[in-house]
Formats: structure tokens, sequence, C-alpha cells
């Protein structure tokens, strides 16, 4: 709802993308933790549409561990 529709029609070819296609076109903003650590990663929409990344940490046996959204 925050998005200007033209932003979704250049994407999605559509004012309402279904919440998968919005979720698959996340890209990596950000990776953070040591150099050999994979623990949190950060994501964005494309093309620097909004301020909010979307945050997944992962447990160290790889499942994940927590979602956030974050400004």
């Amino acid at each position: 709802e925050e998005i200007d529709a033209t932003y979704w029609i250049k994407h999605f070819a559509t004012s309402e993308p279904d919440p998968r296609q919005v979720l698959k076109s996340l890209v990596l903003r950000s990776h953070w933790g040591g150099d050999d650590e994979i623990e949190n990663f950060d994501f964005t929409l494309p093309d620097g549409v909004t301020d909010y990344i979307i945050c997944v940490a992962f447990s160290e046996s790889g499942d994940v561990a927590d979602i956030s959204m974050e400004s």
C-alpha cells in the first residue's frame, strides 16, 4: 500500500502482485556477522524503492531462526 502502483506494474505487470512474486524479487542488501559467518541477511526491493529491509537470521544448523522488518 505504501508503494506506488507504477512500481509494481514496472516489475510485475500488475498493480497488485502476489506476495510470492514480491518475495522472489527481493535482493540482498547486506550480510552481517563475521567473514566466515552467514547468520544474518538483509533483503530489500529492487531499485531502492523503500528504506525498509527484511532481516533473516539463521541458526547454527542453517534453519531460519527469525524474520523481522526494519527501516
